[in-house]
């Protein structure tokens, strides 16, 4: 495991360093052992290696623990030392990142390097490399490593590696928890890593809301001095930085307005995003206002460069062209 994981830092290293790009492909992450091996890992074997086999990270500590002279160190005592030590190459990175765990992931003894997956107290998670002597700080996001592994299935390759912390959970949880603390409102339906820069060593990923708005999450790697920063797509676009999933500050207000704009009677009382057509592009929405609309009402939004004409229709119609109504029940 320990080889796969530093084959695919060594390619995150020759091809993550433009934004937007499309995210490559890296080895075999990181598997457990079978449960009937237990290997004497310290004191603590009833919750530490549970976790361990559970995030992918077992091999890791059974290898550590044969390599250790002298007393076995518990799996507590090795935790907190790669704590202590991913702390240190953070600080000699000048990466923003309060450590709230870390955990040393392979050792190449060759190439003189450590590879630590570190998860931080601002919800973001990376892969840091340490070498001796030092040189360029290297380091990728757990965005970038979990879209390279979902590419990787996608093109039937041997997936690569992902993080496996219980703080860095996946993109979906990671971003919903980066956009709270940033005191955004956001239920995440979709993430997508829009790449990194390297120039402004900068981290993008794109976060799609179920409410249609959308935010751009950018995270700093190895050598840059900035903090986290959430943007809104309407900002990051004149930024240079567009989303794609997400409609640029479009709300559901928008579209109550677009109804009342084109003097369509609706006292909405719930409405729901259907989604977007594909040759118009105007936005489909479904309204739940049953005194005015009792058979349903479905409209079809032109909103910014969308040429389209503004059209309604009732949910027996809208059905017959692929809108289907959940809010209005049928009669």
């Amino acid at each position: 495991m320990q080889r796969n994981l530093l084959v695919f830092v060594s390619i995150f290293a020759a091809v993550l360093v433009a934004a937007p790009c499309a995210a490559q492909h890296g080895p075999s992450g990181p598997t457990g052992p079978s449960a009937s091996e237990t290997p004497p890992i310290g004191n603590d074997l009833d919750v530490g290696v549970n976790q361990l086999k559970k995030f992918g990270i077992y091999d890791v500590f059974k290898e550590r623990v044969k390599q250790q002279k002298g007393p076995t160190k518990s799996i507590a005592e090795l935790l907190a030392e790669d704590k202590a030590d991913a702390s240190a190459l953070v600080a000699s990175m000048k990466l923003q990142c309060t450590v709230a765990n870390a955990v040393l992931m392979a050792v190449d003894a060759g190439a003189h390097t450590k590879t630590f997956e570190v998860a931080c107290a601002s919800g973001t998670g990376y892969f840091l490399v340490q070498s001796d002597p030092p040189s360029s700080p290297l380091g990728f996001s757990c965005f970038a490593a979990e879209t390279s592994r979902l590419a990787d299935i996608a093109a039937k390759r041997e997936p690569g590696a992902i993080c496996g912390l219980p703080e860095n959970p996946g993109s979906k949880p990671m971003a919903a928890a980066i956009l709270q603390r940033a005191g955004k409102t956001c239920a995440v339906r979709d993430t997508k890593w829009m790449g990194q820069s390297d120039v402004s060593h900068t981290d993008y990923v794109e976060v799609a809301c179920e409410d249609a708005t959308g935010f751009v999450v950018a995270s700093p790697l190895p050598g840059s001095s900035l903090s986290i920063r959430v943007v809104a797509c309407r900002d990051s676009a004149r930024q240079g930085v567009p989303c794609s999933m997400s409609d640029n500050g479009i709300t559901m207000q928008t579209f109550k307005d677009a109804l009342a704009q084109h003097n369509v009677a609706c006292d909405a009382e719930d409405m729901r995003l259907i989604g977007q057509e594909k040759v118009k592009h105007r936005r489909v929405v479904e309204f739940l206002c049953p005194r005015q609309q009792p058979n349903g009402l479905v409209a079809y939004i032109p909103l910014g460069d969308v040429t389209a004409p503004f059209e309604t229709a009732d949910c027996s119609a809208a059905s017959k062209r692929g809108a289907v109504c959940t809010l209005t029940k049928p009669k």
